[in-house]
């Protein structure tokens, strides 16, 4: 059962990061991906797209703050004690 909640909680975080990621400008979607999906560093981002090594670390921080704010409330309900039924018994009671 924790394992069916624990897959519910990382689809839904997906969901969300690629909703999160959807609305971004398409320059901060390339060097999030690439840093994070590709496993580029900066310098090579920066060649790449031609941009200075500065600004795709500023990109970068913007990225994680926004990020950050789209799954803060997911987040937070996650954190929640998940409800698990409770199971009946067919004990007499006592």
């Amino acid at each position: 059962m924790l394992a069916g909640i624990e897959g519910t909680k990382r689809d839904s975080i997906t969901r969300e990061i690629i909703n999160a990621l959807g609305q971004w400008p398409e320059i901060e979607r390339k060097v999030f991906s690439q840093v994070h999906y590709q496993g580029k560093s900066v310098e090579a981002i920066s060649r790449s797209l031609q941009l200075d090594a500065v600004e795709v670390h500023q990109i970068l921080k913007r990225c994680d703050r926004r990020l950050h704010a789209s799954l803060r409330d997911l987040r937070e309900r996650g954190c929640e004690t998940p409800q698990i039924p409770a199971i009946k018994t067919s004990r007499p009671a006592a």
